[in-house]
């Protein structure tokens, strides 16, 4: 355990600075737990960012970039993941979680996950959110970028097939990476699986989420058909869902028969 990890525990356990660390897998703000960085980063006190960043300043910059890239993943992450955001080795990475892992800093361990293509690798969290947080922001705005991009483009390469199964994370990155056509497809994909999750205000998030960066896009005759295209299918899933949740009592939301509706 790291000198500084009873002053963070403390805190965290107060009422003023309590953080709670988020484990979801899925990737965005409105329909999961691993993206909640911008309510986080203006609860967390001076001090304790002062601590961490003193922490991770006295790390090498190979160990730097491992922390920093995982932070742009998420709360929960794969070696394999940071791998690609780096353009290295899973073993590598891995070395260094583990190093984390036994050092008490930083990373929990938790376990493995296999690729679709058979790949063994291995997952790990940030301990505490307010790292995720710090590690991030030291970022600089175009290295954040170019992270997100990479990102989500070693998630295709990695999931081949299967993509649409990270369809939101990857919606997540390519916006953040600035890549919008593609986070505009991940989001109709992304908005397409909630739907069979039975998830309605899920998917009007996505959908709307989708026509705000299909409308930024500039319009090509190459891009302006499929544009219409799927903005009226975006448009049709709206539709489809605005009456599955109705107000109900006290409770909030109240599902029709066979729709799961949540709170967010």
């Amino acid at each position: 355990m790291c000198a500084s990890a009873p002053f963070i525990s403390s805190q965290l356990r107060s009422g003023k600075a309590f953080l709670r660390s988020f484990v979801g897998v899925s990737g965005w703000v409105f329909c999961a737990k691993n993206w909640q960085l911008e309510n986080i980063a203006a609860s967390v006190p001076a001090s304790m960012r002062q601590v961490i960043e003193q922490q991770v300043e006295r790390l090498g910059s190979e160990e730097q970039q491992v922390l920093e890239t995982a932070s742009v993943i998420g709360s929960e992450f794969t070696a394999a993941a940071v791998a690609a955001g780096l353009g290295t080795q899973g073993e590598r990475v891995e070395e260094w979680c583990e190093t984390f892992v036994r050092r008490g800093q930083f990373l929990h361990a938790q376990g493995t996950t296999r690729l679709p293509d058979g790949t063994i690798t291995g997952r790990y969290s940030f301990r505490h959110a307010v790292y995720q947080t710090v590690l991030y922001e030291r970022l600089a705005v175009t290295r954040r970028i170019r992270l997100h991009r990479r990102i989500g483009e070693g998630g295709e390469a990695l999931y081949g097939s299967h993509v649409g199964d990270i369809a939101a994370e990857l919606a997540m990155h390519f916006e953040r990476g600035q890549d919008y056509p593609r986070a505009v497809r991940y989001l109709q994909q992304a908005g397409e699986n909630a739907a069979q999750r039975h998830a309605p205000q899920e998917v009007i998030a996505l959908v709307t989420k989708g026509l705000e960066l299909l409308a930024t896009l500039p319009e090509t005759p190459g891009t302006s058909a499929a544009g219409i295209g799927r903005a009226a299918g975006f448009r049709a899933s709206v539709e489809r869902h605005q009456g599955l949740c109705r107000p109900g009592g006290g409770a909030g939301l109240r599902p029709r028969p066979g729709v799961v509706c949540t709170s967010r």
